[in-house]
């Protein structure tokens, strides 16, 4: 029984492995992110300052869940992140130590004074803990959309379509891909006679760029259209499933 649910455990934890080296946010992965995101940085300050520091993010934690989240849940969530970074590895490395946890208690309980389980473990956590800290250096979409800046000046405008608690959103409050002459156009939706203004109102002599998380964005499709009408010419990438970014000349 006992060695059963040893390998049990081993092959969760693999499986969790696999799954927090997967190459870049996921959609419910960037939602999770943004709930727990800092509205108030929390640095060591006199203990009022923190406290009160805590609450208001715990508070807009609850508030961006929309009911989902649960206030021990949040506070476990919020200290986490707190003291390992709301960062997508740490979210990540939360998950499979939370794994890992879970089931040393179980393995305890059935178990229990065998151990060598136990041992066993702290063995697989301390093997699989340093590798998750690799993951955001095999991200292929930060290593994309850093090219991307590489290649924009901040002088040039970008316009971008995409949601805070979206994968893209991540990578913005990762990277400020806004840096310089930003232009959010994913907070609300806008009217094609409000598109064709924006576009119409867009420096000629200035590089644009666009950035969606799909090439059929109503928005950004609208914003393209208008450009391309205008003369200007552009090429498109495409980055995974979730980011597409255009550049027009």
């Amino acid at each position: 029984m006992v060695k059963s649910i040893r390998q049990l455990f081993v092959a969760l934890l693999l499986l969790f492995t696999v799954w927090a080296l997967k190459p870049s946010a996921s959609q419910s992965e960037a939602w999770w992110l943004w709930v727990v995101r800092d509205v108030v940085d929390v640095q060591p300050a006199a203990p009022s300052d923190v406290l009160r520091g805590a609450r208001d993010n715990l508070s807009m934690a609850l508030d961006r869940s929309g009911g989902g989240l649960r206030l021990p849940f949040a506070a476990g969530l919020e200290g986490w992140t707190w003291l390992a970074g709301d960062s997508l590895e740490a979210l990540r490395w939360g998950g499979v130590l939370l794994i890992g946890l879970a089931a040393a208690v179980v393995i305890r309980v059935v178990g229990r004074r065998n151990f060598q389980l136990a041992i066993l473990a702290l063995q697989v956590l301390v093997v699989i803990m340093p590798v998750l800290w690799f993951i955001e250096s095999s991200d292929r979409t930060a290593q994309q959309l850093a090219d991307f800046q590489s290649q924009r000046t901040p002088a040039d405008p970008v316009l971008t379509f995409f949601s805070e608690s979206s994968p893209l959103g991540y990578y913005q409050y990762r990277y400020d891909l806004r840096a310089g002459i930003g232009l959010d156009l994913g907070w609300r939706d806008f009217t094609p006679e409000e598109l064709t203004n924006i576009a119409a109102k867009l420096d000629s002599t200035r590089p644009i760029w666009l950035i969606a998380p799909t090439i059929n964005h109503p928005a950004m499709n609208s914003i393209r259209q208008s450009l391309t009408d205008g003369g200007r010419a552009s090429s498109g990438l495409s980055i995974g499933d979730e980011v597409t970014v255009f550049h027009f000349r």
